[in-house]
């Protein structure tokens, strides 16, 4: 009973694509650019899991139990969280974009893995919710014409496939896991290139040894395996596509802003780590309502909004460096 509640948890809880428009460190790795230029962006288009999710979860999910097509299917995300993110606030994306003053197109899903599926396979009843099938969707609504040369395409994905690995206990190595992830990374790179985008933001893989669920679990190891594993492929990847295809990429660290967050208590004010705001496994028990801005994850896999406002921050900074 408890695995098949974690499942179902989890798969609520995780990963991050809805197709809804908000408004809106480390050093950039751009290629493809001449020295010294600099790309007009005028929108954010966004593919990812519940990191990035504004709302897609509870868009599909939603449709999904109308449906009444699948029994396992209910409302994502739920009641814990705030105005349909995993969170209980704005997503990091959200953050960037609206600092950068740029328009978002968020197509990004809870559970998304960085392929087709999601990791709770009932909301890919109705099409691919993965960051691949999100890509789908966003070339179909171009109805046969090229995207926007002034369009960044911001791609996050492969907390999930991690996560789906560990937690269903798949075939394989957590080290293939990260191979799969990059050749997703790429292919999601080709098929937008191949629709005319030019302009990536793609940060690294998120250390999942920091997510409170990992460390409780023992699992820190293991975690940060995945993490290598990508983030050691990543920068070779982007200077061969943008050399390839004439790409102006730039990567971002993202786990070099948890870790000064980590790092740095007095500069930020997050001084829990492994304690959450919500907690939800193995049980649903009452939020934190006192100091929730020194809580660096809401719940056991997903940060606070204080988390997602200081990344949203740093994001901006790339996002300035590319404009």
């Amino acid at each position: 009973m408890k695995k098949i509640l974690k499942k179902l948890i989890v798969g609520t809880l995780l990963g991050t694509m809805l197709l809804g428009v908000a408004g809106c460190s480390s050093t950039p790795l751009t290629e493809g650019a001449e020295e010294g230029s600099k790309t007009s962006i005028t929108n954010i288009v966004a593919f990812g899991d519940s990191f990035s999710d504004n709302g897609g979860a509870n868009r599909v999910s939603t449709a999904i139990v109308e449906a009444g097509t699948e029994e396992k299917a209910f409302i994502k995300p739920g009641d814990l969280y705030w105005e349909n993110r995993y969170s209980n606030g704005k997503t990091f994306i959200e953050v960037a974009s609206e600092l950068a003053g740029l328009p978002l197109t968020n197509y990004a899903v809870g559970g998304a893995t960085s392929g087709y599926e999601n990791y709770s396979e009932w909301m890919d009843s109705q099409g691919g919710t993965g960051v691949l099938g999100q890509i789908e969707q966003y070339a179909a609504s171009l109805n046969g014409e090229q995207a926007d040369g002034t369009t960044l395409f911001y791609i996050f994905g492969g907390l999930n496939d991690y996560f789906k690995f560990v937690d269903y206990s798949l075939e394989g190595t957590v080290e293939g896991v990260g191979n799969q992830v990059v050749a997703n990374i790429e292919a999601a790179v080709r098929n937008l290139a191949e629709v005319g985008a030019k302009n990536f933001l793609i940060p690294y893989a998120f250390d999942t040894a920091y997510i409170p669920y990992e460390i409780t679990e023992g699992r820190q190891e293991y975690a940060k395996d995945y993490a290598k594993t990508v983030n050691a492929q990543l920068p070779e990847l982007v200077e061969a596509l943008s050399a390839e295809l004439g790409l102006n990429i730039t990567t971002y660290d993202i786990t070099k802003t948890i870790e000064d967050i980590v790092s740095n208590t007095d500069k930020y004010g997050i001084t829990e780590f492994v304690n959450v705001v919500q907690p939800t496994w193995p049980e649903v028990l009452p939020a934190v309502t006192e100091n929730v801005e020194s809580y660096m994850f809401y719940d056991e896999w997903h940060p606070t909004a204080a988390t997602h406002k200081i990344i949203g921050e740093a994001l901006y900074q790339e996002i300035k460096n590319i404009q």
